[in-house]
């Protein structure tokens, strides 16, 4: 996914005349032409629609339109005096005596809300060209001051060139050498850019057509038409490296900001549409890696055992303390490819510890206790577990039966440093009993063999004697050589 930084675009420029500011200050009504007393408010508000404000040879009209509020002069104790307008409303700025409009400027806590025909309308500032400008309501708008820069009629104005792509974050090896592209507004104007990587003054060239940038640099372009130059603009291209790594273990392992390539297949253990956010698995590890994504995440609609291809790029972040993948490349995420659900790892609540956070998992006979709102408690015993439900907006939902015990499948997260559940789903244990003995596996780890899905291990030496027989999902052994029979898997492993 890529961030785009704002760029700075200069306006719209009348050079080797002079220009012209005219100010309204919706802050001092009485100011105002028409002047608007306090003592003709009426609770807080004087409504303006339909009302003209001039000043010299400038004029603000605000009409309501379609909007639901009036267009009106507010006052509060704490902010003072501004103009408010809303969605659907048109307040249209003018000049007289064939006076062209180059510059808008809006100032005020909410100065964002309009759309334009004419010119361009960003963060507040207009620029363009124009006798008259309608700026259609799209927010409400809280506005201060607004200032309007014009230039006598028949002098030469030349608009500040446009910079396409306006800057940004690009990734070197998926979306490098950036196309660049520079346009002019003012018809049969020149364009003159220079591209600096450093603090180096700029070196400028006639602009012919697009070109290409491939590291972080500055791009600043003017215009010019008959010896009238517009002011510059500038965009900031940041070419960020990719790090390779091949497991999700070694892209937790990154350091914080780092750009990341995983060149393994995923697969999608749990997707959210409303977080816009995914557990995915690369099978090598049983610790799952949070892809929080909203854009992706809900543009691919992902669903439980997708796979995504290898070579998915994104930033390591880290939330309460656990890593995640962040700002991900859109474009590095392929479309997701159906296959049979990821198996989560079978655990009691009492071999639960602090380092099993990303843990696809179910709980075995358990009861909820606690039951209010997102909040929970399972309990089997004395050992108990805080249970979030996080995806109630995806369907998930405590049972309304706390009286039976429930396998609970979910994933271990740290809150605040303490291990919690994000549950996914509630079955009965009567429905899932003897189930898992057909989907067992066997891990081995250091001092201890894993066994999942089965309802019980036995585990034998190199001389085929019994070593132990449990009912537990981690077995605590001396390192060497053993065979385990877990459900209908049988296997050889080596434990360190």
């Amino acid at each position: 996914m890529k961030k785009f930084l704002l760029s700075l675009v200069a306006f719209v420029a009348a050079l080797s005349v002079s220009a012209t500011e005219t100010t309204f200050d919706f802050t001092d009504p009485i100011g105002l032409n028409p002047a608007i007393a306090p003592e003709q408010f009426s609770s807080n508000e004087y409504v303006v629609n339909d009302l003209t404000f001039t000043n010299g040879n400038v004029a603000i009209k605000f009409e309501k339109g379609t909007a639901k509020d009036n267009c009106r002069l507010w006052f509060n104790a704490t902010n003072g005096y501004d103009v408010r307008t809303y969605t659907g409303s048109a307040t249209t700025i003018s000049a007289a005596n064939g006076e062209k409009i180059t510059s808008i400027v809006f100032t005020g806590k909410k100065n964002t809300g309009f759309s334009v025909t004419d010119g361009t309308f960003d963060k507040g500032v207009w620029t363009g060209n124009a006798t008259s400008v309608v700026f259609t309501g799209t927010a409400t708008t809280n506005i201060k001051t607004i200032t309007i820069t014009t230039v006598a009629s028949g002098e030469i104005t030349v608009a500040a060139p446009s910079i396409t792509p306006a800057g940004g974050y690009f990734y070197k090896g998926i979306d490098t050498p950036v196309d660049v592209e520079i346009a002019c507004a003012t018809a049969d104007a020149k364009i003159f850019y220079a591209v600096t990587t450093g603090e180096e003054t700029p070196s400028f060239k006639e602009y012919t057509g697009k070109f290409q940038v491939a590291e972080t640099c500055t791009v600043t372009a003017y215009a010019e038409l008959s010896g009238v130059k517009s002011t510059e603009s500038s965009a900031y291209f940041t070419i960020q490296e990719v790090q390779d790594v091949n497991s999700i273990d070694a892209f937790m392992a990154l350091e914080d900001k780092t750009v990341a390539r995983i060149n393994h297949d995923l697969k999608v253990a749990f997707a959210s549409t409303s977080k816009g956010e995914a557990y995915v698995t690369d099978g090598m590890s049983n610790r799952c890696l949070l892809v929080y994504s909203r854009d992706v995440i809900a543009a691919k609609e992902y669903k439980e055992g997708d796979v995504i291809a290898a070579g998915v790029v994104g930033t390591k972040t880290t939330y309460n303390g656990v890593a995640q993948l962040q700002y991900a490349v859109a474009s590095t995420f392929a479309d997701g490819v159906a296959g049979p659900a990821v198996e989560p790892w079978y655990i009691s609540l009492n071999e639960i510890t602090a380092d099993h956070y990303n843990y696809f998992v179910t709980l075995k006979d358990v009861t909820l206790e606690g039951v209010s709102g997102s909040n929970a408690t399972a309990k089997k015993g004395e050992a108990t577990l805080a249970l979030y439900n996080r995806y109630a907006n995806d369907g998930v939902a405590y049972p309304s039966d706390l009286s039976t015990t429930y396998a609970v499948k979910g994933f271990l997260v740290l809150y605040k440093g303490a291990i919690q559940m994000y549950p996914i789903e509630f079955m009965v244990m009567s429905a899932v009993e003897g189930v898992e003995d057909t989907t067992a596996t066997i891990i081995p780890g250091v001092g201890t063999i894993y066994v999942n899905g089965a309802n019980n291990a036995t585990v034998y030496n190199a001389a085929g004697q019994v070593v132990v027989n449990s009912t537990e999902s981690s077995i605590a052994v001396a390192p060497g050589f053993y065979i385990v029979k877990a459900g209908n898997q049988v296997a050889k492993v080596l434990v360190k």
